[in-house]
This record gives C-alpha cells, structure tokens and sequence, in this order.
C-alpha cells in the first residue's frame, strides 16, 4: 500500500463507519486506501483483448470501471480476491482503463471541524462504608461514554448516517432536475448502531478515536447561515464498552 500523509490530504481529519460491530484496525491507515478516502483506484493501460486485471488490494466492494473515461456496466466485470475479469468490449492495445474500489469495510461519513471530536467519559461511583464510616470499597454504578464529531459535510452519506437511512428519500437525477436529497429532521426513530472511527496526526504519529459499536442518540442545533459551513454535531453513546483509543508512532 502507498504511504499515506495524515495531515496533508483528505485522510486527516476525517471520520468513516462500518457495519455495528466491526473490529478497529489494527493500523488505522489501512482503511484509508491510496485516494484517502477508503477508496483506491488502479490505472492500467490495457494490452489488446486483455481481459483480467490484477489490483493492487484485495477490495471489499468494486465501485466503478471506466475504459477510455467510459464507465462501464457492472455486469461487464466480476472479481475474485484480487482479480477482476473483464467481459465487455473488446479492449484495444492501450485502452486506458481506471478501477475504483473501497479497501474495507469502512466508507466515509465526512469531514470533522476544526474545532475537533470530544470524547466524554462519565462515571458514577457509589462507596461503601464501614460501622466508622470509613470507604471499604468504591464501586462503579454507571459508566456512560459518547463522542461528539462536528461534521461540515452534507451529502446522502453524511445525511444517511447521522439521520438514519429510513429517514433520508433520495430521487435520481433526471434530464430537467438534479438528484434530490429529503431528510426528515422531525424523525422519531434513532439510526441504527454502527461502527464509527476518526483519524488524525500528530507529527508523525497516526492516532485513532475508535468505536466498534455506537448510536447516535442526538444531534445539537444546526446553524444555516451565508458565512459558515452547514455543521452536524451528532452525540454516539457507546455501547458495550466499545470505545478505543489507537496510536502508531511514526
């Protein structure tokens, strides 16, 4: 995998989901894929009928292919591990094809402010005393934890994950009109748990906000106005003591 700069292009900063559940890296950079966004995209110049085409990572979902700046239908192609194999038009010797895929599980949500993510941990101890009063034992009764990133995107995805799918009605573009996005914003419904995770640089240090399962319970007041960006502030409550912090020196 390319050598990818946190703190130079679109990898820093930047917050992505997954599936609820879904185990952190081991490296946080190894979601980020060469484009910075999870997404790679493989360059080739096509020999005469080629037909198979080896990718630099294994990916977890093709998202497109183009011959020529041409996209092609996704029932022209197939992949297996690394290979992808081509059935559509003949290929001419130097056809430029380009492949785009997501590396892993992880898709983007958006870009986080500057004014950064605040991590809460909030705990509740309840002592136990002894006939003279004294503390015998402290015991935790509660353990509450969220995250709170300030997201100054606002596409389907963003949209999807901070309101909930049911709660978002997308209309394709047509001819006359461009694709329309609807969010309901009176929702009663709380999206569905997923796995979210934030990265960012610190010299030359990779650092990570992790969590392998939360929900977002709330979302703070959103300001529309000329001279600022659109800014969602949701509120994910951790579930199942999912919250990590990751950090790979150098």
């Amino acid at each position: 995998m390319s050598d990818v700069k946190l703190g130079i292009g679109l990898a820093s900063g930047m917050f992505f989901h997954a599936p609820d559940g879904t185990a952190l890296p081991d490296y946080p950079t190894d979601i980020v894929g060469d484009n910075g966004d999870g997404t790679t995209t493989d360059k080739f110049d096509a020999s005469a009928g080629q037909d198979t085409f080896a990718l630099s990572e294994t990916p977890s979902e093709v998202i497109s292919m183009t011959v020529n700046g041409t996209p092609v239908p996704k029932t022209d192609y197939s992949i297996e591990d690394s290979s992808l194999s081509y059935s559509g038009d003949t290929l001419a010797a130097d056809d430029r094809v380009e492949i785009m895929y997501y590396v892993s599980a992880w898709r983007r949500v958006g870009d986080v402010a500057k004014d950064g993510v605040v991590v809460n941990m909030d705990k509740t101890v309840e002592n136990i005393y002894t006939w003279a009063n004294a503390i015998k034992r402290t015991i935790m009764s509660e353990h509450v934890e969220t995250v709170k990133p300030p997201i100054i995107d606002t596409t389907e995805d963003t949209l999807k994950v901070v309101l909930g799918n049911e709660n978002v009605t997308v209309i394709p573009a047509t001819g006359s009109h461009g694709k329309v996005i609807k969010s309901n914003l009176s929702a009663d419904s709380l999206p569905n748990p997923e796995a979210f995770i934030f990265l960012m640089k610190d010299g030359d240090d990779v650092m990570a906000i992790g969590i392998e399962s939360g929900q977002i319970t709330a979302v703070d007041s959103i300001t529309f106005a000329p001279e600022n960006a659109i800014t969602w502030n949701p509120t994910i409550t951790i579930l199942n003591n999912s919250l990590r912090f990751i950090s790979e020196e150098g």
